[in-house]
């Protein structure tokens, strides 16, 4: 998912910032995402929106919501990423590297 996610803002970087953001190496410079490290994507996110995709959402707000708190996520993140490792393992599908 990350790497159909780069390509898509690339693309879209790209056009935008024409040569600059077109690197041989596929990266995408980081200066362009507005944070020297390349931690944060959100003030692209104009950007590179999906037509009528809005401003996106509080996912502060959607967990208090759901009443999901510390733990909660803990609970969410121990039953999604075996999941998840088994899909994207190379011993099992070769499409990530696994550790």
């Amino acid at each position: 998912m990350y790497v159909v996610l780069h390509a898509y803002v690339r693309k879209d970087l790209i056009r935008k910032y024409g040569k600059i953001a077109d690197r041989p190496d596929g990266l995408i410079p980081a200066h362009l995402l507005g944070n020297m490290w390349a931690q944060e994507w959100g003030n692209i996110y104009p950007l590179v929106a999906p037509a009528g995709g809005g401003q996106g959402y509080d996912l502060t707000e959607l967990l208090k919501e759901h009443k999901v708190n510390e733990l909660g996520m803990v609970h969410y993140a121990r039953a999604f990423l075996p999941r998840w490792v088994l899909l994207h393992c190379p011993r099992h599908s070769g499409a990530f590297p696994c550790s």
